[in-house]
């Protein structure tokens, strides 16, 4: 059982010890995972797409325009501080089944209509959220390098890093991937990315 937060506050009272809580809309958990996190998300990003069915009803609006709405007030409210998750691979599919629903409701598919997942991507236009995902880590990452040294969210990254590093005894197999590293000017960090 992980536990976390303990001690005084500054004030001089007791924090309990708790397993989760939440902090800026997000929830925390001592575990480190952000499935409840991101089953709230997506439970509230529901609640959005549920409040717009006049949006999604209506005839005289094109699916650029639903699009735009979609992006706009159910994908915000979904991928809030996504760029933060520690999400995995079963994480992402439940996202991305969530999203497929709602592109469905946006071009009125019914479950018999029988359309293929990449037809109704093609036909809305829309990018895959995990890209959208990825962006806003890499964004994070550039911000907490650019910090100065004695930040501590840039000295808990260089922590990480080094742990990284050292607990690594065997180098990681070969994939047959290209990779670009990119060098943040200044810092010495280098972002890789496959293509």
């Amino acid at each position: 059982m992980h536990q976390i937060w303990y001690g005084n506050a500054s004030d001089g009272n007791p924090v309990d010890v708790v397993e989760s809580f939440t902090f800026l809309g997000s929830i925390q958990t001592s575990d480190g995972y952000c499935k409840p996190d991101i089953a709230c998300q997506i439970g509230l990003a529901f609640s959005a797409v549920s409040s717009l069915n006049n949006i999604w009803n209506a005839k005289h609006l094109s699916i650029q325009t639903k699009g735009r709405v979609y992006q706009t007030l159910v994908l915000s409210v979904l991928l809030y501080a996504s760029e933060t998750w520690t999400s995995v691979a079963s994480d992402m599919k439940a996202i991305e089944s969530f999203l497929m629903k709602c592109q469905r409701r946006i071009l009125e598919n019914r479950r018999h209509d029988f359309v293929r997942n990449s037809e109704v991507s093609l036909r809305t236009g829309l990018t895959p959220v995990s890209d959208r995902i990825i962006r806003g880590r890499n964004a994070i990452f550039g911000h907490v390098a650019r910090l100065p040294d004695n930040t501590p969210a840039h000295q808990a990254m260089l922590h990480q890093v080094e742990l990284l590093a050292i607990g690594r005894s065997t180098p990681r197999p070969f994939m047959e991937t290209s990779t670009r590293s990119t060098t943040i000017s200044g810092h010495g960090y280098s972002l890789k990315e496959t293509i």
